[in-house]
């Protein structure tokens, strides 16, 4: 039951990520999200496991970051997995690195900045989570 919770878990995370079904229903066989996003992620081409919709607009440290949170979700004993709220802070910087990017995209496109005299300033996000960390 344990290894059955994680790959949830994972599969979620990575739904998220890659906007895909969690499994894709073939003619001979079903194909897991998971058995999907393995070889991709040890190739290292994250512009093929990012949503599509994203239309490659998107950070790559940031899209790393969020793969390497849900990879570390999939170990089959919770005592190998993060807890919430780890995985929370977590995703809070990668959506601070997003946000980052977001706005220097911008500014660049609006001639606001040259290459040369890129600044960012750090911002404290506050979210509001019904999430509880609960005893392992």
């Amino acid at each position: 039951m344990k290894v059955i919770a994680s790959r949830i878990k994972s599969t979620y995370e990575f739904l998220l990520i890659t906007g895909r079904a969690a499994i894709v229903r073939g003619p001979v066989k079903n194909n897991h999200i998971l058995d999907w996003v393995n070889p991709l992620i040890e190739r290292g081409d994250v512009q093929n496991i990012v949503d599509p919709r994203l239309e490659r607009e998107f950070n790559t440290s940031s899209a790393w970051k969020a793969i390497e949170i849900a990879m570390s979700c999939i170990p089959s004993y919770a005592i190998q997995r993060p807890d919430m709220s780890h995985v929370l802070a977590e995703l809070k910087e990668c959506l601070a690195l997003e946000m980052a990017h977001e706005r220097t995209q911008r500014m660049a496109i609006e001639g606001n900045l040259t290459t040369s005299n890129i600044s960012f300033k750090m911002t404290h996000l506050e979210y509001e989570s019904n999430i509880v960390p609960h005893s392992r």
